[in-house]
């Protein structure tokens, strides 16, 4: 039988909630602990608590504010653009298109 989880609104509960996804955590990551109310729950605190959802929106600016600079990051990082390869006593740069569409694909799971 699944544990009981919470539906009464508490500001402690909704002050974790907050603190973690500031740090990026998923919402579905953590209604997965059973200390949270689940998702419909969350949701409905939202709707009928001002406080909650202004400290809830302020935890997702965060966030955003980080995924951005993770993006301006990946973005700028051009270090194995390039490869040196050698060539019997030589050696060259050529470009590392792999590495390329890496850093594209890790941007546009950000996006």
């Amino acid at each position: 039988m699944p544990k009981s989880r919470i539906s009464d609104y508490s500001s402690a509960i909704a002050d974790a909630i907050c603190a973690r996804l500031s740090i990026a955590e998923s919402l579905r990551a953590i209604r997965a602990d059973d200390a949270m109310p689940p998702r419909k729950t969350v949701y409905s605190w939202l709707k009928k608590h001002k406080e909650f959802r202004e400290q809830y929106e302020l935890a997702c600016s965060f966030v955003a504010n980080c995924v951005v600079d993770e993006i301006l990051e990946i973005s700028d990082d051009a270090r194995n653009d390039w490869t040196e390869r050698k060539y019997k006593q030589d050696s060259t740069m050529v470009f590392n298109p792999e590495n390329v569409q890496c850093s594209r694909l890790r941007i546009q799971a950000r996006q």
